[in-house]
């Protein structure tokens, strides 16, 4: 949300590659996720880290809550001290981890 610090950070690069929030806030409204979260039938794994100054971790929380309101269960990972990235080993091993999980649940271990 536009109060939110991360959000403010991350400003210009909405700016520049997006659009202007301020401008053009409803046409961004009407291709975000967020407004299609109902229409999503395949699984979704959303990874994101809590300090992510590109995409304000907001964002992520709000497709997850969307979601779930749509009835729709998608799996997520916050991590803690991790920014727009894939930071360090122990950071990495944690989003690799998550990913194998994921799709060997939704594809099966042979990928089918």
């Amino acid at each position: 949300h536009r109060s939110d610090p991360a959000y403010k950070s991350a400003n210009g690069h909405w700016r520049r590659e997006i659009g202007d929030p301020d401008k053009d806030g409803a046409m961004l409204e009407s291709i975000s996720p967020v407004t299609f979260a109902a229409k999503i039938t395949a699984p979704v794994l959303i990874i994101q880290g809590k300090e992510d100054r590109t995409v304000p971790p907001d964002q992520a929380k709000r497709m997850v809550t969307a979601m779930n309101e749509a009835g729709r269960r998608p799996e997520s990972l916050f991590i803690s001290d991790l920014g727009h990235g894939y930071g360090n080993e122990k950071q990495r091993l944690q989003i690799y981890k998550a990913i194998a999980a994921f799709l060997e649940k939704n594809l099966g271990p042979d990928g089918r």
